[in-house]
């Protein structure tokens, strides 16, 4: 590339509103964070193999893998890939709001620079889930890196609730058809955007009370100083279970728009996988993030709710799962890159789904709550979420670029991608099941089934 076409591209991206830009924009940042996410993974793995790392540099990696992965991978992949598509999709010609589209990319990109220079300024053994008064505690966590993690994330936190608002403003004022001729990738994201504007200024106000805690010793969480770390698991999970979802909808509407071109009929039941999407979107708001604090919260009604309304979420996920499957019947698959995507996607997805059938039964979760078996649960998700945005990679690579790629080659990688991630996964829920705590530095070869139970 050369000089005066590194300027013009650099030229554009300070200084466009233009939705498509913006996209490809996301997209480069989402593909930046995960090779610093998958480096942090290498760290993880080559500790729990050979202790080599040592205990310190684990855990600020198990901190910066989650957060990586979550907040600055799957998201701003799903948002690059929703500027693309979904103006052309209803027919506008940009957001509603461009320059805030512009100002919410742009105030992401300091928010993973801040995160990734937090190990080199104190420790961050905390976690993604920055767990307080853990992450509180000056102690534990020196230095300011776990501040940097915090202010990164409570930036990213607004970015994240302009985007939301957005493109809910977009959908319902500039769309040019009714709601129920919108493509399946539409809904998905609009489902999308009303959990991030209903989970993200939570954990934002969370992170300013961490925050606070931490530099001013106003106690929030810390318990000795009056505070409660409950309010924090509250506070978290409440947007850490819609996270979930606002992870994978995404990904669910992609499958949607592919499917139907790989095996050359239209979608089955279009207008129950449109509103499965807000019935996800609405019970996981409700109440199922209690889920997660079944080791912590003794109270029979709240873990009932919490119990029923997480079993109940399986009922519009099945509905996907069944209409998917059905869409397959009379048609004829074509085989590609992004078709064995497809279908690597629902197989990843129906599997973690099953291994998520333990955790709101609790007195399963008791015993499973502290091992593998939750890692393997949430990154059979990942992986599937992962897989199905390769597969719109892949299909809408050529309308990015108006280039074609190596179609023989796509298949391989897709076959290689999808294997992989099913052996990781397995792997894990082997250990999980037979007992391997998570969250620990070292772990012995041999390791028999226990109860472990956390205080949290």
């Amino acid at each position: 590339m050369n000089t005066k076409r590194a300027k013009d591209i650099l030229s554009i991206a300070l200084t466009t509103t233009n939705a498509s830009d913006i996209g490809i924009m996301y997209i480069s940042l989402g593909l930046f964070s995960l090779l610093m996410g998958g480096l942090e993974a290498i760290v993880m793995r080559t500790q729990l193999t050979f202790n080599n790392a040592g205990a310190t540099s684990y855990y600020n990696a198990l901190t910066l893998h989650g957060i990586y992965m979550i907040f600055f991978v799957v998201m701003p992949l799903s948002t690059g890939l929703a500027n693309y598509l979904v103006p052309r999709m209803i027919g506008a010609r940009d957001l509603y709001w461009p320059k805030i589209n512009a100002l919410s990319f742009w105030i992401l990109v300091p928010a993973v620079a801040l995160v990734s220079i937090s190990p080199l300024l104190g420790t961050v053994n905390m976690g993604w889930y920055m767990y307080a008064p853990l992450s509180t505690d000056l102690a534990v966590n020196n230095g300011i890196g776990a501040d940097l993690i915090e202010i990164g994330l409570m930036i990213a936190g607004v970015s994240s609730t302009l985007t939301g608002i957005n493109f809910i403003l977009t959908i319902t004022r500039l769309k040019k058809m009714p709601y129920f001729k919108m493509p399946l990738f539409v809904w998905s994201f609009f489902a999308t955007s009303i959990l991030l504007m209903i989970a993200l200024p939570p954990l934002t106000g969370g992170l300013v009370m961490a925050f606070l805690e931490r530099d001013w010793n106003l106690p929030f969480f810390n318990y000795l100083e009056g505070g409660n770390p409950l309010l924090w698991q509250n506070v978290f999970w409440f947007f850490g279970h819609p996270e979930v979802y606002i992870l994978i909808l995404p990904a669910m509407g992609l499958i949607g728009e592919i499917l139907p071109r790989s095996v050359g009929r239209p979608i089955y039941g279009y207008k129950a996988l449109a509103l499965s999407s807000f019935a996800i979107a609405f019970l996981s708001a409700m109440g199922v993030w209690m889920h997660h604090m079944f080791t912590s919260i003794f109270n029979f009604w709240a873990d009932s709710i919490s119990a029923a309304i997480t079993m109940a979420i399986a009922i519009p996920s099945g509905v996907k799962v069944v209409n998917w499957t059905a869409t397959f019947y009379g048609g004829k698959l074509r085989v590609s890159g992004y078709s064995i995507l497809v279908i690597g996607f629902i197989t990843l997805f129906l599997v973690g789904g099953i291994t998520g059938v333990f955790f709101p039964l609790i007195p399963l979760d008791y015993d499973f709550n502290g091992t593998y078996a939750v890692v393997v649960h949430f990154h059979y998700m990942v992986f599937a979420i992962l897989v199905a945005l390769l597969a719109g990679f892949l299909y809408y690579f050529p309308y990015f670029s108006g280039r074609m790629y190596d179609t023989e080659l796509a298949k391989s990688g897709a076959i290689m991608t999808f294997a992989g991630s099913f052996v990781i996964a397995t792997g894990m829920f082997i250990e999980g099941v037979l007992g391997m705590p998570r969250r620990y530095a070292w772990v012995l070869f041999s390791f028999t089934f226990y109860p472990y139970h956390q205080s949290y």
